[in-house]
């Protein structure tokens, strides 16, 4: 990953809503996805009337999280199930950044 690629979060700017640019993203541990996934029907109802039309609901796949298992693989989270498991850093999954209340 170029250094680019990983501050993505550091260049969102909501422009609809002029409040510019946001330094409070972060990628959510396994058990702060578990919460989303507990809330989806909220979470997604929220999600689709924002108001803004590149908001995507959360998808039923797998997210990566910031938690990791021992010393290599990563966690991440089943959104089809609604659990954690072990994986492989160098395999491909979406992200799902949140904000800092």
């Amino acid at each position: 990953m170029t250094s680019k690629e990983n501050n993505w979060t550091d260049d969102y700017i909501n422009a609809n809503y002029g409040t510019g640019t946001y330094s409070d993203w972060y990628l959510p541990g396994s058990g702060e996805l578990n919460d989303l996934w507990n809330n989806i029907k909220a979470v997604n109802k929220a999600l689709d009337s924002d108001g803004d039309e590149t908001t995507t609901a959360v998808a039923k796949t797998s997210y990566w999280s910031s938690s990791e298992w021992h010393d290599t693989p990563g966690v991440q989270f089943y959104f089809q199930a609604g659990w954690a498991n072990p994986g492989s850093k160098s395999s491909s999954y979406y992200v799902r950044a949140v904000r800092a209340l």
